[in-house]
């Protein structure tokens, strides 16, 4: 149980990468909060119309494949009991609606804010060029990541720092 949940704690953490990327270049025309309603969850899958790309290649999180399974949207966050048995135990998908609802992140998470107050922070980043033999990977500070993200293929693949988890309180069974 561990390991699997190892695993699912970081398939987390990815889209928890993702959503914040996505939070960061949008929090400038509007907020982040308005944003997440826009959002199709889950999203719609195409498959390559090139057979040498595959498919989803340098797409959202989720457009790898067709869900497994109708993904089932809680309006509340499950008690880890329940969340084990009926999903990660099973590898059936979820989404918990309006979990971050009331995260200071989604208001104080834009570029500046970042960089200013956690831009000191030492973070792992990747080439978004997917090698799952060898990825190549550098130390960088949040702060000259958060200067290059937009002009380089760079993902941070860091677990959130503790620092940072003051703005962004996640339930104890996530």
């Amino acid at each position: 149980m561990p390991k699997l949940l190892h695993r699912n704690l970081y398939l987390l953490f990815i889209c928890w990468v993702h959503l914040l990327g996505q939070f960061v270049v949008e929090a400038t025309s509007r907020s982040a909060l308005s944003h997440l309603e826009d959002v199709v969850f889950p999203p719609h899958f195409l498959p390559s119309s090139d057979p040498s790309i595959p498919a989803g290649h340098l797409q959202m999180f989720g457009l790898q494949r067709p869900p497994k399974s109708a993904v089932v949207q809680y309006n509340m966050v499950l008690k880890p009991q329940e969340f084990w048995e009926k999903h990660v135990s099973k590898y059936e998908p979820l989404v918990f609606r309006g979990a971050l609802a009331n995260s200071p992140a989604l208001q104080k998470w834009t570029d500046e804010y970042l960089k200013e107050k956690y831009g000191d922070l030492d973070v792992l980043t990747e080439l978004k060029t997917e090698n799952r033999t060898h990825g190549i990977t550098a130390r960088m500070l949040l702060g000259d990541f958060i200067d290059v993200y937009k002009k380089k293929n760079l993902y941070v693949v860091t677990v959130l720092p503790d620092p940072m988890r003051q703005d962004l309180p996640v339930s104890t069974q996530l």
